[in-house]
């Protein structure tokens, strides 16, 4: 089991790292010029642009950044052999990232003057690898959680001798 224990992790980290090289997340841009909104280009942020732009989008209230922590947390989790936090941390994972979805309504600023705007338009494969790497720990976090309960209740077992009437 341990076996299919590491391949698991591996998988994840895989996905994870692969998220990272595809393209994540689309936008339009816009300015405004005479209080008129100006389209202007498609923008495809890969996914180590949002790893590194996201450290600074709490500052527009955007927490999906939070994810990569509470999914480190969950590996290490895993390591030390703590099913049941590894699993909730996985879940926060999972959940925190969704709040990239809540994009569509926030003003993403393309450069420092803020003079470029950026429309959320949707999430690429590179947003769905994301997340697939956190369910796939999670599956894994509740899978090993019930495992390790299953062998614990039958060590309790063996221990207590049957009682006799």
């Amino acid at each position: 089991m341990k076996s299919t224990t590491s391949k698991i992790i591996v998988l994840s980290l895989a996905l994870f790292a692969l998220a990272c090289v595809t393209p994540a997340l689309e936008f339009q841009s816009y300015q405004m010029v005479q209080n008129k909104k100006v389209m202007g280009e498609m923008i495809t942020w890969f996914g180590w642009v949002c790893l590194y732009k996201g450290l600074m989008a709490i500052f527009i209230g955007q927490f999906a950044q939070f994810a990569n922590i509470f999914y480190v947390v969950a590996l290490l989790m895993l390591q030390e052999k703590s099913y049941l936090t590894a699993a909730m941390c996985s879940l926060f994972a999972l959940l925190s990232g969704l709040h990239t979805l809540s994009l569509n309504k926030m003003n993403v600023y393309n450069d420092d003057a803020g003079v470029i705007k950026l429309t959320f338009l949707h999430p690429t494969i590179g947003f769905y690898l994301w997340m697939a790497s956190f369910l796939v720990l999670l599956a894994l976090s509740i899978g090993l959680m019930i495992e390790h309960a299953k062998a614990k209740k039958g060590l309790s077992q063996e221990n207590n001798p049957p009682v006799k009437t």
